[in-house]
């Protein structure tokens, strides 16, 4: 190839030096194209004039960066590679480190195994980065993927808007809560506002990678922390209860707790009532206990204060009786139908 670089003579971009190109880009030079070169041979009296497009390109490549770190400009670059060390990224004409200690979900990875396995799952990928270091003369070009991190996880902090629903994914469940990832930053819902119901641990009404509505309550920028609640976004169950109960009702519940001034009934519908003692026979104080199916019967709602009041002495012998002889009938139809499946 030959280029004018306003000399007296033509300058010569050597074979070599094409054949170091990109198919691609090269394909895209058409005469009057101006291109980036480097001199790499001077004439004497008979000898040529010989640059260099790929030396070019990469000092073009090299001053970006530094006005990359100068300005601490974000960039997205591909992935082309790894080593025991870090990851291999393209820039440009150039070949980019990022350390492990700068891959945000590799820097505290001590299972060489996993590690390993990390990092060649991002090759072909694109993430974000930052310059961190400069040596054209060592050909070192070394960049963070944790600042970028940094810098983006701000910027989708001040763009989230409290009280909008979002969708989000379980990253995580702990003891106390979930946390939700909305679009690249993590927020926690605290386990009293996963469900409606009452729950132990997070994993009774969530499982890590499930998609879940979300509102966001808090933004805290300083701590950049998000304060969820997924119960909000599902249905209330109290709204549910005139339409779907009267006062008079007999229902069946499960047994969530007792204490000395009644019984924590749990309903079908997702909400607790309660059995205050003056409501509970004699013979029954002693003999209930968590997880015990019963009938009761509704003797007052007050769905706006999310209060609904339950009776056992209410709830007549043969009332009782045929309860649990309508459920050995059920036990009995459960019992054939696996039999029928079984077989």
């Amino acid at each position: 190839m030959f280029v004018d670089i306003g000399a007296s003579r033509d300058a010569i971009v050597p074979h070599d030096d094409l054949s170091q190109l990109d198919e691609k880009w090269l394909e895209q030079v058409t005469a009057g194209d101006q291109v980036p070169v480097r001199i790499m041979h001077t004439p004497g009296e008979t000898g040529e004039l010989v640059v260099s497009i790929e030396k070019g390109l990469a000092v073009r490549d090299w001053q970006k960066a530094e006005r990359c770190l100068a300005e601490d400009e974000l960039v997205k670059l591909k992935v082309v590679g790894h080593n025991k060390g870090g990851l291999l990224v393209e820039f440009g004409f150039l070949t980019g480190f990022i350390p492990n200690s700068h891959v945000p979900d590799c820097r505290y990875l001590r299972d060489a195994r996993l590690l390993n396995e990390r990092k060649a799952n991002k090759v072909g990928q694109t993430i974000s980065a930052k310059v961190l270091e400069i040596d054209m003369r060592k050909e070192r070009l070394v960049l963070s993927a944790t600042a970028a991190a940094a810098e983006l996880e701000d910027q989708r902090l001040e763009n989230l808007e409290e009280g909008k629903v979002v969708k989000g994914r379980v990253v995580n469940l702990v003891t106390f809560g979930a946390f939700v990832d909305i679009g690249g930053v993590q927020g926690l819902v605290h386990i009293s506002n996963i469900t409606w119901e009452k729950i132990e641990h997070p994993s009774e009404a969530l499982s890590v990678g499930e998609e879940i509505d979300v509102l966001i309550e808090k933004v805290d920028l300083d701590r950049k922390r998000i304060n969820l609640n997924r119960k909000v976004a599902l249905p209330n169950p109290w709204q549910q209860v005139t339409e779907k109960y009267d006062v008079g009702d007999l229902v069946e519940g499960e047994v969530t707790n007792t204490t000395d001034f009644g019984i924590f009934v749990a309903l079908p519908i997702g909400v607790e009532g309660l059995v205050h003692e003056s409501e509970i026979l004699d013979y029954q104080r002693d003999a209930l206990k968590a997880g015990d199916e019963i009938l009761v019967r509704i003797i007052r709602i007050q769905a706006d204060q999310g209060r609904i009041g339950l009776s056992l002495k209410e709830v007549t012998l043969d009332e009782e009786l045929e309860w649990m002889a309508q459920r050995r009938r059920d036990d009995q139809d459960d019992t054939l139908a696996e039999h029928d499946e079984e077989e």
